[in-house]
């Protein structure tokens, strides 16, 4: 085996082929990241993004479609049990922008309870994870607001840096591996 590194570098003509095909890539690989790097402790420090963020938790605790589509689920069963008709009862009259999520409402949802469970213990359980199910769907829908403004933010960032910053990685890592590369010939 023997090893020519200067005479395969003698007999290379140009490094800008592999430079370009580094450079595409790495603006391939640029673009992919900008999309996919997580949002910055930078850019979640905006007033803009803060403002956001407390919109979305101020919407936790209000009233809103997404209550009213859940409730319409519920609603469309031929036949509530105590406990479904007791937890829509509670939102009859709400409307938009409603606060759900204050004292007030979380002492009524606790008395509703302990009716039940005078009543009738096994609805009394039904209505507890009736209301455990709520919380969960309102988790799930903040979760996917915070997800989507992050989304949105991401697409903010200028693609330019990503593009060229990519290109320029990409094409002075192809540049060191041609520099580098040997030609290993066995004899």
């Amino acid at each position: 085996m023997k090893v020519s590194a200067i005479e395969s570098n003698n007999q290379r003509r140009s490094c800008l082929l592999p430079m370009a095909e580094g450079a595409l890539l790495g603006s391939a690989a640029g673009y992919v990241l900008k999309g996919t790097y997580p949002v910055t402790a930078q850019e979640k420090a905006t007033p803009a993004y803060r403002r956001v963020m407390q919109e979305i938790e101020e919407k936790r605790n209000q009233f809103g479609p997404e209550n009213e589509a859940w409730l319409k689920t519920i609603k469309s069963k031929d036949k509530m049990s105590l406990a479904e008709d007791t937890f829509v009862k509670m939102f009859d009259g709400k409307k938009e922008g409603d606060n759900v999520g204050n004292f007030v409402f979380k002492k009524q949802l606790r008395e509703k309870f302990i009716e039940l469970k005078e009543k009738d213990p096994v609805s009394a359980q039904e209505f507890r994870r009736i209301i455990h199910q709520a919380k969960y769907e309102i988790d799930q829908t903040v979760k996917r607001s915070i997800e989507g403004y992050n989304s949105a933010t991401k697409a903010i960032r200028p693609l330019s840096f990503f593009l060229i910053g990519g290109a320029i990685i990409g094409a002075f890592v192809a540049l060191v591996r041609d520099v580098l590369r040997t030609n290993v010939r066995h004899s």
